[in-house]
């Protein structure tokens, strides 16, 4: 049976904790799928961005999954006594993790989307559009939209044609994937990523390379930790 709890100042890491306990309780193994954020938050009787929060540190200690309109899913058996821990480490990360891999992102994908706006192909534009259309829908429904995101900026470093660019920018990419699941997460910051994409995207198709710098600039200024 599912209960409700208190929240603590630490509002994400506590949800997270009870929200470890509710799965023990309801007996649900690895593969079974949670309960709708909406339905995790009238249970706990939080708010859905504390529970996409909780689930943001749960994933990133691989308890759960994510799965393309089909909900979250549990990925590994929850009770460890090490979650406590693991938990208190994703909290960390949030809090000091983002700041030093934005400042990387800034010097990498700025560069990344100028040589874009040079380099890209007609099948460049049209994947970097599929992505944001599926953004988009994934918003309208209230979905995760982070691997939608993943496509875009990983086709803007395949369009920049820079191998050691792109071997770089690949080095970060499970920071970034941690970092772009909190910043996604809070309210209204998919809506307005789409829109910064979408700019960016209309100066890569013009050519414009100081245009798309200058919108991943502020693109990235945008989802970072310090706005």
């Amino acid at each position: 049976m599912w209960q409700t709890g208190a929240v603590s100042a630490r509002q994400y890491e506590s949800v997270a904790h009870q929200l470890r306990e509710l799965i023990k309780q309801a007996g649900l193994v690895p593969g079974d799928r949670l309960p709708s954020e909406r339905k995790l938050a009238e249970r706990l009787g939080v708010s859905r961005t504390s529970v996409r929060q909780a689930l943001t540190l749960m994933r990133a200690i691989g308890a759960v999954e994510p799965r393309q309109g089909d909900g979250i899913y549990l990925r590994r058996q929850i009770g460890d006594l090490n979650d406590g821990v693991s938990f208190a480490r994703a909290g960390e990360l949030q809090e000091h993790q983002p700041a030093a891999v934005m400042e990387a992102r800034e010097g990498l994908e700025i560069q990344l989307a100028r040589l874009a706006a040079r380099r890209r192909a007609p099948h460049d534009l049209e994947v970097m559009r599929q992505a944001l259309d599926g953004m988009a829908r994934a918003i309208a429904v209230s979905q995760d939209v982070g691997e939608f995101d993943k496509r875009f900026h990983e086709q803007i470093a395949r369009s920049a044609d820079s191998p050691l660019l792109q071997e770089l920018i690949g080095q970060l990419a499970e920071m970034i994937a941690r970092t772009r699941m909190i910043s996604l997460g809070r309210p209204g910051r998919a809506e307005r990523s789409l829109a910064g994409h979408r700019r960016i995207l209309e100066a890569i198709e013009q050519r414009d390379e100081d245009g798309a710098a200058e919108a991943m600039r502020e693109h990235l200024m945008f989802v970072s930790f310090r706005s």
